[in-house]
């Protein structure tokens, strides 16, 4: 998806209710501004908020026209209160391929469990505290996920390839018991991070 302003995939402009995003794949989509995949605003003195858990977000786009009026190329917020859990950000870009974005604004503190790729613009997240892993513009974390493709579903899926940190990366102790396919989690010691749980059989041998 694409759009001239924010939020290529999904916008909440003027949000003032409460959104749960759980176990779904937001990846292809750019705007011309703000937020590639998911813009979410609340105006002021509004009380909007959003819960994200088992989402992937990767593959997005800001400032799409490339004329430097526009941040988060995967995920970007404005004033809203927005918590994360067991969420994958990562492979978001800024107007150009090569100019890693993939959030911009606050998260709340609580958030956990979570994958963001590129954490430069974001606040709320520290490195390995709450289960977060969080790279640096400097250093950034590969989810490494696979292709936009049909990994079972009814829905294409961003699969996470063998060695990602997505895979049993998510709370032991809070999580869906089915992925965006429907399948069971979790599949291992913990559940992956994503919209997608993985199965892997032996080294090299992926399961879908």
């Amino acid at each position: 998806g694409g759009g001239l302003g924010n939020g290529g995939g999904m916008s909440t402009t003027g949000n003032q209710g409460t959104i749960n995003l759980t176990n779904s794949t937001i990846s292809g989509n750019h705007a011309d501004t703000n937020g590639g995949g998911i813009y979410f605003v609340t105006p002021g003195a509004g009380t909007g908020n959003a819960t994200l858990n088992n989402v992937t977000i990767t593959d997005n786009t800001a400032d799409n026209d490339n004329n430097g009026t526009g941040a988060g190329g995967g995920f970007a917020q404005n004033t809203a209160a927005i918590t994360l859990r067991n969420t994958i950000i990562a492979g978001n870009f800024n107007s150009l391929s090569s100019v890693r974005d993939d959030i911009s604004g606050a998260v709340v503190a609580a958030s956990s469990y979570n994958l963001i790729g590129d954490g430069t613009g974001s606040s709320g997240f520290v490195d390995g505290v709450n289960g977060d892993i969080v790279g640096t513009r400097r250093v950034p974390v590969d989810a490494k996920l696979g292709p936009l493709a049909d990994n079972g579903g009814y829905t294409h899926t961003h699969l996470p390839s063998w060695g990602s940190l997505a895979i049993d990366g998510g709370d032991p102790a809070g999580y869906f018991t089915r992925d965006q396919r429907g399948l069971e989690r979790p599949y291992g010691f913990a559940p992956d991070l994503g919209a997608v749980e993985v199965r892997y059989l032996f080294m090299g041998d992926v399961g879908k």
